[in-house]
């Protein structure tokens, strides 16, 4: 089988997922280069990933990439993206897809007027977790409402709408930040044992959807990187929830049957490295059969609620969303 040939623009924490899945499976995904800022970001990634890597984009390109993955800074995501896409090259782009809503439709009009090939890595839908409870949630008849408390902005606005079915709705949002302490046990960088304590923000929001359902959104960034706060989603329906990875609904006989949702791992992969994976087979299938594994106007859309989000924080309103250029009716 044809390798996946890609190259990474950006060398922050991000771009390592991708070299450690093209590490652990060699026979599937080949970086052919990568895009950094200095010399002596060329001289850390060659000795930690034996990964060459170059200054120029001309370089870049003339490696021949089938497409280009964009890792670099959230305010820098959409400029880059525009950028290869002008020069008509294929772009996975980190999230978020953009940080305002001129970059998001931005980015419409770069793919329906110009023809740009763009596909945004989304992944969270298809850690091992959460694509069965996605797929399980289906048995929960209608489903109403959504508390997550799992993953930020729009991470959580990508999984609710999945959860529920929604579509490009419009909605509602309001709700507030609070700051408490709270001792630092695990960062990126490993666990931490001095017993530090900093203080964290929560959000709390309330999301209503034009056809009545809801989003209850609890999140604090520490529940990614801690031994002490763990991470909750529950999903309600009129014949059922999902507690976690407890399900609980009525069957054909209408009998209440509880039991665990159980998934497979990859062997060679964590939850977040196989989930990319996924992002970047079906970026290959995009280029070769058009077939989207994450709709840009989904993926748009997320991002859009997570804009409206922090807006709602930052001003204490409530916040109405308005139509957009990547909206079409809800079928």
């Amino acid at each position: 089988m044809e390798k996946i040939r890609f190259a990474i623009v950006g060398s922050g924490w991000r771009s390592k997922f991708f070299l450690r899945i093209a590490a652990a499976h060699q026979d599937q995904f080949e970086v052919c280069s990568m895009l950094v800022r200095s010399e002596e970001k060329k001289r850390l990634f060659r000795e930690d990933f034996g990964m060459v890597c170059t200054t120029s984009k001309e370089d870049l390109l003339s490696t021949r990439p089938q497409f280009v993955v964009i890792a670099v800074g959230n305010s820098d995501i959409c400029k880059v993206s525009l950028e290869y896409l002008d020069r008509g090259i294929p772009v996975l782009a980190e999230t978020p897809a953009g940080i305002s809503v001129e970059e998001l439709n931005a980015l419409w009009k770069a793919q329906t007027q110009k023809g740009g090939k763009l596909q945004i890595a989304e992944q969270y839908q298809f850690y091992p977790r959460y694509s069965e409870i996605i797929r399980e949630c289906r048995t929960l008849g209608d489903r109403q409402n959504v508390f997550i408390s799992c993953v930020h902005g729009y991470h959580s606005a990508s999984l609710a709408r999945l959860l529920l079915g929604l579509q490009n709705e419009q909605f509602t949002v309001f709700g507030k930040s609070y700051s408490y302490p709270i001792t630092e046990t695990d960062s990126r960088e490993g666990i931490i044992t001095d017993g530090r304590v900093a203080e964290k923000e929560t959000s709390i929001l309330t999301i209503e959807f034009e056809n009545g359902k809801n989003v209850f959104y609890n999140f604090s960034g520490v529940q990614y990187h801690s031994l002490i706060r763990t991470r909750h989603l529950m999903i309600q329906g009129s014949r059922g929830e999902i507690d976690d990875l407890t399900i609980r609904y009525l069957d054909d006989q209408q009998k209440a049957v509880t039991r665990k949702i159980t998934y497979q791992r990859d062997p060679f992969l964590p939850e977040d490295e196989t989930a990319i994976r996924k992002c970047l087979i079906g970026m290959k299938d995009y280029i070769d059969r058009g077939i989207e594994f994450y709709p840009l106007s989904a993926a748009l859309q997320d991002a859009y609620i997570s804009i409206l989000m922090d807006e709602a924080v930052q001003t204490g309103t409530r916040v109405q969303s308005r139509k957009q250029s990547w909206q079409e009716p809800a079928l």
